[in-house]
């Protein structure tokens, strides 16, 4: 680090500005020049500080190849990929962050490739050809990301002829936002979102995903207030129009003017501790989470105009987003463990098949015994769904469902999955459900749990609920 007031050319990734009350603000300046009375940064979380002048004690400009390593590890996703190109681009230490620019971007086209994000991981792995032309390791993946691609565009040319002579059928419209979604092209995914919502369609799995993708597309401007001292957790807080942020150590919160979060970063903390013991030995000793964004409204009513959520939603969630209001019920107890949960199970295991996914979840409700008691009311009413209704579910099947169907998956997921890992842990439910990806459900019920067929699987898994 070296320390200078503005003026001249900011050779540097990041910029930290220290003002004259004491605030520390760390950013991206938006230009490589400074400018006479302002300067603007750009912040973790996607938004934009505008600092005078006549309020700024000291700048320090961030140039060593350390400190954007340790940076890009404590920063929201997006933050740390612009924070790795601006590096490349005004940095004199060309070798080291280069270097730091291959291992950060190939684990991140890793990752995409896990999450279906096709389009992502290509662009991740031309940049990796582009400063390293001969890695193979990002040749090969360039190569079968490509493949991949024109499957895409071939599944999403289908998609757009069938529209064309069924453009009501809204489950095929969800199918193409999500096909552009996996080749990063979220500016299309969001209209064909917005096309469901316009035609007034309750179709959660599309809704669902608004909040994220208006992120994607659009900009915030913020102007920096002093920080708030009453939640000491918390490292800074800004205003952006009637968003408020802070900072913890591993979630970036925005909250309406109003809206309290006193105990909401200390909770959120928590329930990513224990998602993460959930895990025991089957946590890979080397995982990075990425920065989470929790985003709080003051009213449900400002909620739901700003998500689309339907009324029978309280709490929404995108890949790296989580979004509820003040009065979310049971939010602290069991919604935001519930939804947290599912952030950790996508970055520890991938994908998994959704009763995996909502069981491994409910687990860490805090009132996750009500849907064993539920299920058991569903059996005797003959109104449970059968195993194989359960291993095979979809969200745009389960989206269709009557309440007493979500409430019939919902409980099962949870009984199931408590059921097999009281057998062999979550590490042997995790491998239980790779194997039957690969080998066949039968193959694997037999090799790692011994029944002799699925039907026996059943069997006893009905007992486990009744008795």
């Amino acid at each position: 680090m070296c320390c200078a007031l503005l003026g001249g050319s900011l050779c540097t990734a990041e910029t930290v500005v220290t003002t004259n009350d004491g605030r520390v603000i760390r950013g991206i300046a938006l230009s490589k020049e400074s400018v006479t009375d302002e300067t603007c940064l750009r912040l973790p979380g996607g938004i934009t500080s505008t600092i005078r002048r006549s309020e700024i004690k000291t700048v320090e400009q961030a140039v060593s190849a350390d400190y954007i390593g340790r940076r890009i590890k404590e920063v929201p996703l997006d933050y740390a990929e612009a924070l790795i190109d601006v590096a490349l681009d005004r940095n004199t230490e060309e070798a080291e962050i280069k270097e730091i620019a291959r291992t950060f971007w190939m684990r991140t086209a890793k990752n995409a490739v896990l999450a279906g994000e096709v389009g992502k991981a290509l662009s991740l792995y031309s940049k990796i050809l582009t400063l390293f032309p001969g890695n193979s390791e990002a040749a090969a993946g360039l190569d079968t990301c490509t493949s991949a691609l024109h499957k895409l565009e071939r599944e999403g040319e289908g998609l757009r002829v069938h529209l064309t002579e069924n453009p009501d059928n809204d489950l095929a419209r969800f199918d193409l936002a999500r096909v552009y979604e996996r080749m990063d092209k979220p500016d299309l995914a969001f209209a064909e979102y917005q096309r469901i919502i316009k035609g007034k369609l309750a179709f959660n799995g599309g809704i669902d995903r608004i909040g994220e993708l208006r992120d994607l597309i659009s900009e915030s401007l913020v102007e920096t207030v002093p920080v708030l001292p009453k939640t000491p957790s918390l490292r800074g807080q800004n205003s952006v129009g009637p968003w408020m942020t802070a900072e913890t150590k591993r979630f970036l919160i925005r909250f309406h003017r109003g809206a309290s979060i006193d105990n909401l970063a200390g909770c959120a903390e928590d329930a990513l501790d224990k998602c993460l013991e959930a895990f025991g030995n089957a946590l890979p000793q080397e995982l990075e989470i990425p920065r989470m964004v929790l985003h709080l409204y003051a009213t449900e009513k400002e909620y739901r105009a700003e998500t689309f959520e339907p009324t029978a939603s309280a709490l929404c969630r995108t890949p790296s987003n989580l979004y509820a209001y003040e009065g979310t019920p049971r939010l602290l107890s069991s919604a935001l463990p519930h939804e947290i949960m599912h952030l950790v199970t996508h970055h520890v295991a991938g994908n998994v098949p959704l009763w995996v996914d909502e069981g491994l979840a409910i687990r860490q409700e805090a009132v996750a015994n009500l849907h064993f008691a539920r299920l058991k009311q569903l059996v005797v009413e003959g109104k449970s769904l059968s195993l194989k209704e359960v291993l095979t579910e979809t969200r745009s099947r389960l989206a269709r469902r009557s309440k007493t169907g979500h409430d019939a998956f919902y409980a099962a997921s949870f009984v199931l999955t408590e059921f097999l890992i009281d057998k062999h842990e979550i590490r042997g439910l995790l491998e239980f459900v790779q194997s039957v990806h690969k080998n066949g459900l039968a193959t694997e019920v037999k090799r790692h749990y011994g029944y002799s067929s699925v039907e026996e699987l059943e069997d006893e898994w009905l007992e486990y609920i009744m008795y």
